[in-house]
């Protein structure tokens, strides 16, 4: 998968910076948080509707993609989802098309 450079914005402060991504060796479908192991794969469950992300990368953070001004987190679900992943940094990044921040 192709890395590059990404504009972000913290929706608390508004603070907006920059993360690079690398290139990532490949991407790995997912069932369950116990296959998470390679921090150069890009992951992706396995279900469409997954309650808690779209994807993740280990050593960044997980990403929900959106196309709505308003996108509500299942705190519930994340949090049990983030807690099976220790090391993972605890960010997620909603991931939207140009114009909507």
């Amino acid at each position: 998968m192709k890395g590059g450079s990404y504009r972000i914005k913290d929706l608390a402060r508004g603070d907006e910076s920059e993360i690079k991504i690398g290139s990532l060796c490949d991407e790995f479908i997912f069932t369950k948080p116990e296959s998470f192991m390679d921090s150069s794969l890009y992951y992706k469950p396995k279900s469409k509707s997954f309650a808690a992300i779209d994807s993740l990368i280990l050593s960044i953070g997980v990403f929900q993609m959106t196309v709505s001004n308003r996108h509500p987190i299942k705190m519930n679900q994340l949090k049990k989802f983030v807690e099976q992943l220790p090391n993972m940094p605890k960010k997620i990044y909603f991931v939207v098309p140009a114009g909507i921040v």
